[in-house]
């Protein structure tokens, strides 16, 4: 019981807090790429914030925060990786925009409930930059039928997760998803350069 009581107090005060803490993009629950390569690699070369555009690779964490009119860019100490983090109210998502090198190179989607801190770290946007879509067709909400009739048969699929990947010339392309009732509600593209 004591340890019930003690865990609790720890959510509160992480809630109490919860506003002033980064909040990191989270990682599939499955490898993103395990399983057999597709033939044909998913192609996640444009990202988009509503009518705000980028190029995996090529656009800069920077140059978002430029487009979008805010946004801190967070960190990992000691580490390459850094990340933007912003929550869309009006399509009710939170995106995080990843770098190991200054240029986006992996997106990440979740749909917000009521279980997600609020945090400084996650600016609202306005609708305009809302929803956000990946090459520009592969977004939340899509069904499983939708995301294979885009890539053909998953490269792993583990409970409510999928995951397509496949090698390019340059590396590696991932689309993985989580679902609940047959939708998207989590999304990760993210391009792993093995140059």
């Amino acid at each position: 019981m004591r340890g019930w009581l003690i865990g609790m107090a720890l959510v509160f005060a992480g809630a109490a807090v919860a506003d002033d803490l980064p909040v990191a993009p989270p990682s599939p629950l499955i490898d993103p790429y395990g399983g057999k390569p597709l033939r044909t690699p998913p192609e996640i070369g444009r990202f988009a914030l509503g009518n705000a555009t980028g190029k995996i690779l090529a656009t800069r964490l920077d140059q978002v925060k430029a487009a979008v009119g805010s946004g801190a860019t967070q960190g990992v100490a000691g580490t390459p990786f850094n990340y933007l983090c912003y929550d869309l109210p009006a399509a009710k998502q939170r995106v995080w925009l990843s770098s190991t090198d200054g240029a986006v190179d992996a997106v990440t989607v979740k749909m917000l409930d009521g279980s997600d801190p609020v945090s400084k770290s996650c600016p609202e946007l306005p609708a305009r930059f809302g929803p956000v879509v990946v090459d520009g067709k592969v977004r939340l909400n899509m069904s499983k039928a939708e995301l294979v009739s885009l890539f053909g048969q998953p490269s792993i699929a583990a409970g409510n997760w999928l995951a397509f990947h496949g090698i390019t010339s340059h590396g590696l392309t991932t689309v993985t998803v989580r679902l609940a009732q047959d939708k998207a509600v989590f999304l990760y593209a993210a391009y792993d350069d093995v140059e």
